[in-house]
């Protein structure tokens, strides 16, 4: 009985040995600068207006020795800057606020969203479809914990900004340079593993 006892703990102990190895090898693959909540946080409110002032006026020199920014160089940099304004190109903002002291939130005109821009083409968005009365019975099959709302007229952000998108516009969090050059290269920032042609496993042996 012992015996079995001591053979069941080696293999557990060494199952929890190579799982150990396994986070720490997939920790090495990531970026080597990961972005730190610590360092996004806003401490200034900027309106929409001004951000897209700064974006236009932003240098490679002025960021290449902020803390966390390793935007690999001048034409990496460029390309950063130039997909935070095409993505906002004609984009509609009514207000803006802050959220979790790290992002900042834009209500956008529904109609102006970047979404809806295919290959340079306007798309519209199609009307909803007519409301269904499922009935009682369906009421009831449907029916649970409602949750509160992260948004709402009666919130307000950290600088008085009221937290919620009037009828029309949706909340869109706003993406930054301080955010993209934290990566080498603006396809690494596309990449959900922070380095571009990685998948973040080990390769077969």
């Amino acid at each position: 009985m012992k015996r079995e006892r001591r053979k069941v703990f080696l293999i557990l102990a060494r199952t929890a040995l190579l799982s150990l190895l396994l986070i720490t090898f997939l920790q090495c693959r990531k970026s080597e600068k990961p972005v730190q909540v610590d360092q996004l946080k806003i401490t200034e409110f900027v309106p929409f207006d001004q951000f897209l002032e700064e974006i236009n006026k932003a240098r490679f020199e002025d960021y290449r020795n902020n803390a966390g920014s390793i935007a690999a160089n001048e034409d990496e940099f460029s390309k950063m800057k130039q997909h935070i304004l095409s993505l906002y190109d004609g984009v509609k903002v009514k207000n803006s606020f802050v959220m979790d002291d790290a992002m900042f939130i834009d209500c956008i005109d529904i109609n102006t969203q970047p979404g809806l821009r295919q290959e340079g083409k306007q798309l519209m968005i199609e009307k909803a479809p007519a409301f269904k009365d499922l009935g009682k019975e369906g009421a009831d099959e449907q029916r649970g914990t409602p949750l509160p709302p992260m948004l709402s007229r009666e919130k307000m952000d950290k600088f008085g900004n009221v937290m919620y998108c009037d009828s029309g516009y949706v909340p869109m969090k706003r993406i930054t340079l301080d955010e993209v050059t934290r990566f080498e290269t603006l396809n690494d920032f596309f990449n959900k593993y922070g380095k571009a042609g990685q998948t973040g496993l080990p390769e077969e042996q």
